[in-house]
């Protein structure tokens, strides 16, 4: 099978705008995902965030830890929960990709899972730990 033409910046913005034939869209996104550009054939489904090819890619983001395609779903307007993002960032630890589960984690707003990462990420993209609690008042003797 030949290879076929993947479209260039201006083609992209025909099949995003919606001017395309529905077919045709969806041609092209399995060309550009069998070509390894799926998050560029994600843009493809924007206005769309019910189509079902939007699930699979969800079910795929999360086994494979991929927090930045999740939560580009999720900016699409798809169902991506707050338990699948964790899923994905804990998924991408585990692969070692600590700025992919970073990522995850910092959307979730979970400083203490950053934290654990530390190790693997640079000084600066580590969150401070908390505040010390206020020490309790000093006893005055009053007598």
């Amino acid at each position: 099978m030949a290879a076929r033409h993947l479209p260039d910046a201006l083609a992209m913005r025909h099949f995003r705008t919606g001017a395309a034939p529905e077919a045709e869209r969806e041609r092209v996104a399995e060309d550009l995902r069998a070509a390894g550009r799926g998050t560029q054939a994600l843009l493809l489904y924007e206005g769309r965030a019910d189509h079902p090819s939007l699930e699979k890619e969800r079910e795929r983001a999360v086994s494979n830890g991929q927090t930045f395609r999740l939560l580009t779903l999720r900016r699409l307007g798809a169902s991506v929960a707050d338990a699948d993002l964790r899923a994905a960032a804990q998924t991408a630890a585990k692969a070692g990709r600590a700025m992919e589960a970073r990522l995850g984690y910092m959307a979730l707003g979970d400083l203490e899972a950053v934290r654990g990462l530390a190790g693997q990420l640079p000084p600066g993209l580590v969150p401070p730990p908390p505040p010390a609690p206020p020490a309790p008042p000093a006893a005055t003797d009053t007598r």
